[in-house]
């Protein structure tokens, strides 16, 4: 089983394919880019990544990382950096589910 990986910072997004014993089988890293040009263009961005490495490393689920605080149970971010404008309210769990497919 593989899992796509984000870890979302204040200025970049790491983000890896991790095999279920949490080897990296991919990694890269992409601007965050919030301030600059909102926070769907990172949705959208995380979306295709995700959807890029799906069939290639046949994807079990989604783990995400971010700054603020989020709720565990609905991947909601309850409270966003003032350095990301916009991000406090980002449903990831949702979102990533809806556009990807996966967990």
């Amino acid at each position: 089983m593989n899992y796509m990986c984000f870890d979302i910072g204040g200025t970049s997004v790491k983000y890896g394919v991790a095999d279920e014993r949490g080897a990296l089988l991919l990694k890269g890293e992409t601007p965050t880019e919030i301030p600059e040009k909102g926070v769907q263009q990172l949705i959208d961005r995380l979306t295709a990544l995700t959807l890029r490495y799906h069939g290639e490393y046949h994807l079990q689920g989604i783990a995400v990382s971010t700054a603020g605080i989020v709720d565990p149970e609905t991947g909601v971010v309850l409270y966003g950096p003032k350095h990301l404008p916009g991000y406090t309210g980002t449903a990831w769990k949702e979102l990533l589910e809806k556009n990807c497919g996966l967990p």
